[in-house]
């Protein structure tokens, strides 16, 4: 079996920061990290494949810096 969980990185409520022009949130020096949701579906799978056996892929999609929270699982 192989089993696939899609993650995103979130930032961290407390470093989150709006740009007042444009009211969207300013990302450089905002922490990001994988969210808790999304964690929770990495140790399921993982708990899975440990029951019936197979594979586990995470998969993301963003800036080159999103590759932290693969790393992060």
């Amino acid at each position: 079996m192989h089993i696939v969980v899609c993650v995103k990185q979130t930032p961290v409520a407390g470093d989150m920061r709006l740009d007042e022009e444009t009211k969207t949130l300013v990302r450089e020096d905002v922490t990001l990290s994988i969210s808790s949701l999304d964690r929770r579906a990495v140790l399921e799978a993982l708990r899975f494949r440990d029951e019936v056996g197979g594979t586990v892929t995470i998969l993301t999609m963003g800036p080159p810096q999103a590759r932290a929270v693969l790393l992060e699982t």
